[in-house]
């Protein structure tokens, strides 16, 4: 990921419990964002995230700070790492999604080629996000 799209933080979100919690499972700032870590969908994240990466297994695509802001209760956070954009792709098993990949960099970093990069590295990884994801 860092030498395909760069990134000043990236983690994967496994989703456990039917969809309503995600636990990370990959964090490339342990000390801000632990492996471990858990957010609750229904309080931590905006409904139209959640539904573009749960339901419509679709990439979603915040070139902003204020797309950061609006989707993440931890957007303050996010920006202190100097973080103003954000690529999520969800990762598919069986037709479900198991987890998601949350690539993040400053503001105007990423662009719409970015975001298809990312989609492939995470259907060539898929495998073992899902491996690690059942863990």
């Amino acid at each position: 990921m860092a030498h395909a799209v760069g990134f000043r933080l990236f983690t994967v979100l496994a989703f456990r419990k039917d969809g309503q919690e995600m636990e990370r499972i990959h964090s490339s700032r342990p000390a801000e964002y632990p492996v471990g870590g858990r957010k609750q969908v229904g309080t931590d994240v905006a409904a139209d995230w959640l539904r573009a990466s749960l339901e419509e297994q679709v990439p979603f695509f915040g070139k902003s700070r204020a797309d950061v802001d609006r989707i993440f209760k931890d957007a303050e956070l996010i920006a202190s790492l100097g973080c103003g954009s954000i690529i999520n792709v969800p990762v598919i098993a069986a037709g479900k999604t198991v987890a998601v990949l949350n690539v993040l960099d400053a503001e105007g970093a990423y662009t719409d080629d970015d975001v298809d990069t990312v989609q492939t590295i995470a259907r060539h990884g898929a495998q073992a996000i899902i491996a690690a994801a059942k863990e």
